[in-house]
């Protein structure tokens, strides 16, 4: 279930982020703010780890595609500029994502390797 529920707290946040874009975009040029999304990818990298985080920046380059680059509701993006925007934003939150999840790891891996029992070599014999 663990896994599951980690996905829904991503697309949840993913959708969040769209709400709240979708608000600013008619004060503020929202295709510029498309890095906002980076907020839930570090975030799904800090509490889930990568995979999530991942999966998270494929969500949100597919919602600032379809919201936000021109022609709006639709996945084609007619300038190339903007399809160079967003291919450098998915390298950018695919290694965020990868480097937060190395930092936070090691939190979480003294935590695993705390709970395991430790085998002695004089046990063994």
């Amino acid at each position: 279930m663990q896994p599951v529920s980690s996905l829904l707290v991503a697309f949840s946040a993913v959708l969040f982020t769209t709400v709240v874009l979708l608000a600013v975009d008619s004060f503020l040029d929202a295709e510029a703010l498309a890095f906002v999304y980076l907020l839930p990818t570090v975030a799904m990298a800090m509490h889930y780890g990568s995979t999530v985080a991942v999966l998270t920046s494929f969500a949100s380059a597919l919602a600032a595609a379809y919201f936000f680059f021109p022609p709006k509701f639709s996945f084609f993006i007619a300038d190339p500029l903007n399809v160079a925007e967003l291919g450098f934003f998915l390298l950018l939150a695919v290694v965020a994502s990868k480097a937060i999840a190395v930092v936070t790891k090691d939190d979480r891996v003294t935590k695993l390797t705390s709970r395991r029992p430790r085998h002695s070599a004089s046990r063994c014999r």
